[in-house]
């Protein structure tokens, strides 16, 4: 897939939320179990980071990434707030923070409006996939 797609992609499931009272740009992202938040934009606005290395398994088989630690925050989406919300800090995000299934699930039902010209899709109750990847901890 081409940047250009790669951006138009993300644009299109990029909202506006804040965090600890910080504007940013979040990515909603169903496949990810944890939020994430990026290094970058932790270190930028002095969140107080929480060293923890953990691997973390990606969509592509075989792949990880390291965390560099969690910081906990106030995440304000539209009306909502969410305090002391766990974001795992990743090097490398495409965005400032991914909404994950962690903050999802916590809704009866989460409508995203692609604009498309079909009728709206129903998937019902997503399930988490099982996988037979074991997490290391403790890798380093």
């Amino acid at each position: 897939m081409n940047s250009t797609l790669n951006a138009c992609i993300l644009q299109r499931l990029n909202i506006s939320v804040t965090v600890n009272g910080v504007c940013a740009n979040a990515l909603i992202d169903t496949g990810s179990s944890l939020s994430h938040v990026s290094r970058n934009f932790a270190e930028r606005n002095q969140f107080l980071i929480i060293p923890e290395s953990n691997e973390i398994g990606l969509a592509v088989k075989g792949s990880m990434s390291c965390s560099k630690g969690f910081c906990t925050a106030l995440i304000c989406l539209k009306e909502r707030e969410d305090r002391n919300v766990k974001l795992v800090v990743l090097e490398n995000l495409l965005t400032d923070v991914i909404l994950g299934q962690d903050i999802l699930r916590q809704h009866e039902l989460v409508k995203i409006n692609f604009g498309g010209n079909k009728p709206p899709l129903s998937l019902g109750v997503l399930k988490s996939v099982k996988t037979n990847i074991t997490p290391r901890l403790f890798a380093h």
